[in-house]
């Protein structure tokens, strides 16, 4: 397991242990916040060539994705099982044909509050769809970096050679 693969399995056990969003959130910082950790791997990347740049950069965003895709995988379920009770009271305020009119108001925050997570969930789907993309894009991030490496080792033993050589 590599570095990006223990930082993605570090977020999923906090996001595992997180009981509130704000608690969500503060394990979502250490990671992806101002000083977390895969943004400092980030600003790290100033210091590579620009076909490493490229490639770990390409192999940091997928962690990065891995760690969205494991917040929206806790978030997900959480937003569901609002939007079922919700739709419990909901249902129950409209079966009170008596007090219809003065339940208007706490139908309509209900109402509000369920397309709202429903509107979250969508988001938070695509972010995981955008993971199963990042798998790829990972893969071969991964070989070109082995590529650049190699190229690298080469392009330094062919310059040995010409030295030794003398020319």
């Amino acid at each position: 397991m590599n570095e990006l693969d223990s930082l993605v399995a570090s977020a999923q056990a906090l996001f595992a242990q997180s009981t509130t969003p704000a608690d969500l959130e503060n394990a979502k910082a250490q990671f992806l916040g101002k000083s977390g950790r895969i943004t400092e791997l980030m600003k790290g990347l100033g210091a590579l060539s620009v076909e490493e740049k490229k490639s770990q950069g390409a192999v940091i965003n997928v962690a990065k994705q891995a760690i969205e895709v494991e917040k929206a995988n806790k978030l997900i379920p959480e937003y569901q099982a609002k939007i079922a009770t919700i739709n419990t009271a909901l249902t129950a305020l409209k079966a009170d044909t008596a007090n219809l009119v003065k339940n208007k108001a706490t139908i309509d925050k209900y109402s509000a509050a369920v397309r709202s997570y429903e509107a979250a969930i969508k988001a938070y789907s695509t972010v995981g769809k955008q993971g199963e993309r990042s798998e790829k894009a990972k893969a071969q991030a991964l070989a070109q970096y082995e590529n650049s490496k190699t190229d690298i080792d080469s392009t330094l033993g062919m310059a040995q050679l010409i030295c030794a050589k003398g020319f």
